[in-house]
């Protein structure tokens, strides 16, 4: 029998990019903090929100073509924002929200995610 495992929130999340210089900027200029970087390990860990784990980006490890969905207050206007700098911005409807997505250069898809529809599931609603 498998062990019950009881998952207590994200970790870390970990996007390989083939340039740091140019994953570090984009991921700025999408509103997320660097909280530090390792060039000597080719990588470099963003800040999400006032929560302990973080995005990894790393030119060394893991597979290409990773997702990450972050939640914000308002989709729609996240991705009025980006568009504004010409990032190409795809916006729909889920289940609980509105979603915004965007894709790096090295295709990582970042989501930012509201909870319009189900705002009792939202962070701060209980």
């Amino acid at each position: 029998m498998a062990p019950r495992i009881a998952p207590l929130g994200i970790d870390n999340v970990f996007f390989r990019v083939a340039d740091l210089d140019l994953a570090v900027a984009f991921y700025e200029g999408c509103g997320l903090r660097l909280k530090f970087r390792v060039d000597a390990k080719n990588m470099a860990l963003f800040s999400i929100g006032d929560e302990a784990p973080g995005l990894v980006l790393s030119c060394d490890q893991g597979p290409q073509g990773g997702r990450l969905w972050v939640e914000v207050a308002d989709a729609k206007a996240v991705a009025d924002g980006l568009s504004l700098s010409d990032v190409a911005v795809r916006l729909f409807d889920t289940a609980t929200g509105l979603t915004c997505e965007v894709t790096d250069p090295d295709g990582n898809v970042l989501g930012f995610a509201d909870y319009r529809h189900r705002p009792e599931l939202a962070r701060g609603a209980h």
